[in-house]
């Protein structure tokens, strides 16, 4: 709120008072107003935006005054609608009387931007900078006192550590196979063994209501998109869409739930905290049948009252299902019915490493320290990376680390397990582990105890890559010093600009018109904000790419162009854009 208000034009300053904890924002200009810089007056967020409405009949002129700035902590900000040009140069002159320290804060907030092309975004960029003569000035979430000059880049060749994830990076699954299993395997247990009524659960797969990134409102029966700000833009009461009307009856008028609010200003809490009780969110490829399978049994019990029961107690059973098809023990004593099919069939349901994704990996491991951190059991996880990456496919990494129970893992302290062949069996101290060894469980904190210790170095770059944009994403960005790229595979299905040969096999699982694009929060690209994993991405990943195998179609030194908070800059996703997003 204090970068972004609304969508109005402000120019003015964020005055810090680190005495008095105090926050005055000082009104330099509105937009479309006469009242600037010579008239200053102090505003709140709360007055913004009736302050702009009434000031929209007026006309524009340039502030002539710039004010004294009595804090200890001053950030320039900058907000503007969609529709209009930021008058940038009006700011020249205020710019030449500042200190340093404001300029290194100079930022874009982050608003609507889809309005323009991404050429022509780039082309306003370039030309608001240098009119304000200071070269491309953007915030970086990396370091609070870290500037760019130029574009804020990203290589391989920066790094010290770096690490993986297995399932849905390094190895890729049939997407469209798997979920077809999954759904079917669920169903199935929940009226077998659960007796729900197969009238809707044992219907065909309706791909089209499927989407990662949703989230599962237990009690009242409802699936919810968000906004970055926990905005409820689109909600299905079970599998049927509910008018905005009904969304502000169950969740109010803001379309805000105090519940969602708390999670998008920490997510954690509905991983193993509080909120946990309360909502889901869907992540993955694994759990993103858990939605549909939620919704019909909702829609079969709500038929059966002949109304809405208003209070469900439905979500334990279909975790009882996604516990009867992976839970660790089922791989080994054949039972849950998917790892069965995976190793009946593994054609069908996993794809080979292209030889350039291999080839990749053994270079990489020449000359950094490389990792695996997956959340699959050692038995599992080798089943799959043997298929996938060969039978030697510890070779390409220096230490391996199975069943990690991310995101705990890079927030906990569990001790690493020795294994022998699949079996846990005693707990080890961060000096005993060593190189080459596969371990089980464990903790951020320890590995880089032996990462330092492999890298030769007391403070090492650590960068790691995975698919899950809590557990590899947001968790390592907020509690450690690891760098991420996130792997999306919804970029290749969705489309990118520019790049029509790059599709997805399975597109028609992971595309959805019920929803709109994974990337916005609602279902028109051309009105609606950035989804809340769009969101997430940007201010947490360095770079973010469709699969791995666009990474190894480069050498490590390689420069890219990395996510900013710049509102112009398209830069982070490679190899382009997703199309909703460069609309």
């Amino acid at each position: 709120v204090e970068r972004r208000i609304k969508k109005s034009l402000f120019i003015g300053i964020r005055v810090y008072n680190t005495s008095t904890e105090e926050r005055r924002y000082v009104n330099l200009a509105v937009y479309g107003s006469s009242e600037f810089g010579e008239s200053q007056k102090n505003i709140t967020v709360s007055h913004a935006e009736s302050e702009y409405r009434e000031s929209l009949s007026t006309s524009y002129s340039r502030p002539t005054a710039c004010c004294s700035l009595p804090a200890t902590c001053v950030d320039l900000y900058l907000c503007a609608p969609h529709h209009h040009t930021m008058r940038v140069p009006t700011l020249a002159a205020f710019l030449q009387t500042t200190s340093s320290s404001v300029l290194l804060r100079l930022g874009f907030a982050a608003v609507p931007r889809r309005h323009f092309s991404g050429q022509f975004r780039r082309i306003q960029q370039q030309q608001r900078v240098q009119q304000l003569g200071l070269g491309r000035c953007c915030y970086s979430r990396y370091s609070a006192n870290r500037i760019m000059t130029g574009a804020d880049t990203f290589r391989f060749a920066d790094y010290d550590c770096v690490g993986f994830d297995l399932d849905n990076t390094l190895l890729r699954y049939r997407v469209g196979n798997v979920i077809e299993l999954e759904y079917g395997i669920m169903a199935r247990f929940l009226v077998e063994q659960r007796g729900y009524s197969g009238k809707h659960l044992l219907e065909p797969l309706d791909v089209d209501f499927l989407q990662k990134g949703l989230i599962i409102d237990f009690q009242r029966g409802n699936i919810l998109k968000l906004g970055p700000d926990g905005t409820i833009h689109q909600a299905t009461h079970g599998t049927k869409k509910m008018a905005e009307a009904e969304v502000m009856a169950y969740y109010g008028d803001e379309r805000k739930w105090e519940v969602t609010t708390e999670y998008c200003e920490n997510m954690l809490v509905a991983w193993n905290g509080p909120l946990s009780e309360k909502i889901r969110t869907v992540l993955d490829y694994f759990d993103i049948c858990s939605t549909l399978i939620f919704g019909r049994i909702i829609d079969t019990l709500d038929e059966e009252a002949h109304e809405r029961i208003g209070n469900y107690n439905v979500w334990p059973d279909v975790l009882d299902a996604l516990v009867f098809m992976y839970s660790r023990e089922h791989f080994g004593q054949n039972i849950g019915g998917y790892f069965q099919q995976l190793k009946q069939n593994p054609d069908k349901y996993l794809q080979r490493s292209s030889p350039k994704l291999i080839s990749f990996l053994r270079e990489l491991k020449k000359t950094k320290t490389t990792f695996l951190v997956t959340g699959s059991h050692i038995d599992f996880a080798n089943f799959t990376a043997s298929y996938a990456l060969g039978p030697d496919w510890p070779e390409l990494f220096d230490v391996v680390v199975g069943y990690a129970k991310k995101p705990g893992f890079f927030t906990g302290a569990k001790p690493f397990i020795r294994m022998e062949g699949s079996t846990e069996t005693d707990p080890l101290t961060p000096s005993q582990l060593e190189r080459n060894h596969v371990y089980s469980q464990g903790n951020w904190r320890d590995l880089t105890v032996l990462l330092q210790r492999l890298a030769h170095k007391e403070h090492p770059r650590y960068l790691y890559i995975g698919d899950n944009l809590i557990q590899d994403m947001y968790t390592p960005a907020k509690f450690t010093k690891a760098d991420t790229i996130a792997i999306v595979e919804e970029m290749a299905a969705e489309g990118m600009r520019d790049c029509p040969a790059l599709s997805h096999p399975d597109a028609r699982y992971l595309q959805s018109r019920f929803w709109g694009s994974y990337f916005v929060a609602g279902t028109n690209p051309l009105l609606e904000e950035p989804s809340l994993w769009a969101d997430l991405i940007k201010r947490c990943a360095r770079i973010c790419v469709p699969s791995m195998d666009v990474l190894a179609e480069y050498p490590l030194d390689h420069s890219y162009n990395s996510f900013t908070e710049s509102v112009a800059c398209a830069d982070g996703y490679y190899p382009a854009e997703p199309m909703t997003l460069a609309n």
